[in-house]
């Protein structure tokens, strides 16, 4: 996960009540996704329900506490921070109406399960040491250039470094909580691991792959014609330079437009529908040493070299193994830490102030 600067104040905020929620099994089949290199088709930006009468999310109008859980409060400054962080982080989505109301009582549910877990560590006597603050505090500082630009995110995020030393002392007994009392113990043996895999077999299965390598000369499409040929002629020199002998790899090092060039052009492997349509029609009809003409995308003109293809098949349980058992692993100790906060939001006295 990439995580924002504007993010990394709130690293603990959910980390272990919630670090096994992101459900491991869905995970375990999942292709392996590389980064988008020019030519990659980019995911179309997520369209909200038409609802122009829908409310936004407005800070102004919450109450000073949001929730009580026993004796403790949480204020609207938490919960908004984290609101406009993940608001922010929508990828040109505007999160509205109903689907407004359901990341705000996400984003309460696990504040609740925080505090309620909290209080459980407390109890427990758990306290990390001084010491371990400091190098937790330390590593968060990390992130950043500087000291200057670490204040600046704090200010960005209305809080002082005591307010986040406090965050991250809460969050450390959380974690050492969950770890040296709800979860301590689970494993998932290979045989279990096995099962799983022989049950679903659908989940390992990938599609036939093929590597390549290109280069690329980035190109407008609405750029003019002088532009065009300019480009069209560097690109036939290029050509040219292979023909007499120059290696691909070492040309697209010298030549290419794109991150790729820092490998060689190595595109790594990729299935049918993850590059555009000319690029993909391309690629795939060619054979391992081959070495395309002149193509044509809307990111610009490209030299392609067909490198190796992969069949489709399912992958072997050897080589997903280890992501089995960690997945497996990971599922069951969610699916304790979730127990464990049903009966401690049982056992509390909760009171929520915002209607959601």
């Amino acid at each position: 996960m990439i995580i924002k600067k504007n993010l990394i104040m709130f690293a603990f905020v959910f980390a272990v009540a919630l670090q096994f929620a992101g459900g491991p099994k869905a995970a375990l089949g999942a292709e392996e996704k590389g980064k988008q290199a020019p030519a990659a088709k980019h995911a179309e930006t997520a369209k909200p329900a038409a609802a122009a009468s829908q409310e936004k999310f407005d800070a102004e109008k919450l109450p000073k506490v949001v929730a009580q859980v026993n004796k403790i409060s949480i204020e609207k400054g938490p919960f908004a921070r984290i609101m406009n962080n993940a608001l922010s982080n929508a990828a040109g989505h505007e999160i509205v109406g109903d689907q407004l109301k359901k990341l705000e009582k996400n984003v309460l549910d696990q504040l609740i399960a925080t505090e309620v877990l909290y209080e459980a560590a407390t109890n427990a006597g758990i306290k990390p040491a001084d010491k371990d603050l400091e190098k937790q505090v330390g590593e968060i500082k990390s992130r950043f250039k500087t000291e200057e630009e670490f204040n600046k995110a704090l200010t960005s995020q209305k809080m002082t470094l005591d307010e986040l030393k406090t965050e991250v002392r809460r969050n450390m007994a959380i974690h050492n909580y969950v770890e040296s009392k709800l979860v301590v113990g689970v494993k998932v043996s290979e045989a279990d691991a096995q099962k799983y895999y022989n049950d679903n077999k659908d989940k390992f299965k990938t599609p036939e792959m093929v590597r390549a390598r290109h280069i690329i000369l980035m190109l407008d499409p609405k750029a003019d014609e002088k532009t065009k040929a300019e480009t069209k002629k560097k690109m036939e020199e290029i050509q040219g330079k292979l023909k007499g002998g120059a290696k691909f790899e070492e040309l697209a090092e010298k030549y290419s437009q794109d991150g790729s060039k820092s490998k060689g052009g190595d595109l790594g492997f990729f299935p049918k529908g993850a590059m555009v349509k000319e690029f993909e029609d391309a690629v795939f009809s060619m054979k391992p040493g081959e070495v395309s003409g002149i193509v044509t995308t809307q990111f610009g003109l490209h030299l392609i070299k067909f490198e190796e293809k992969k069949p489709a098949g399912t992958t072997q349980f050897s080589e997903v193994k280890e992501m089995v058992v960690k997945g497996l692993e990971g599922d069951a100790k969610r699916d304790k830490v979730t127990k464990a906060i049903d009966e401690l939001k049982k056992k509390a006295t909760i009171k929520v102030n915002i209607n959601i």
